[in-house]
């Protein structure tokens, strides 16, 4: 019996441990790497949240603008200067018909 309970006890704890070792989401553990450069018109931002990467070039000489991103960026609003901001939720509002 008390071999028994020990390996109960070790086992316990072997599976205790590798639920502490194993690593959370993305979204609870990485916080966002920002980077930004701007040399002469260029402006460049990089963005990585861990589950949102992008990278955005703007050239205000020409107003030509590039952006590509990687993963699941629909939480993720880039503003007119690359800059990551909340996404809003959209707002349904019901409209009555008119009766005329």
């Amino acid at each position: 019996m008390r071999s028994y309970l020990t390996v109960a006890l070790i086992g316990g704890c072997a599976v205790t441990g590798a639920l502490m070792a194993a690593p959370a989401t993305a979204a609870d553990w990485h916080s966002p790497h920002i980077y930004r450069e701007t040399n002469g018109s260029w402006t460049n931002v990089e963005y990585d949240d861990g589950i949102c990467h992008y990278k955005y070039s703007h050239n205000a000489e020409d107003a030509e603008t590039h952006l590509n991103r990687w993963g699941d960026c629909s939480r993720v609003a880039i503003g007119p200067n690359g800059e990551a901001m909340a996404a809003a939720p959209a707002v349904v509002v019901p409209v009555e018909p008119d009766d005329d």
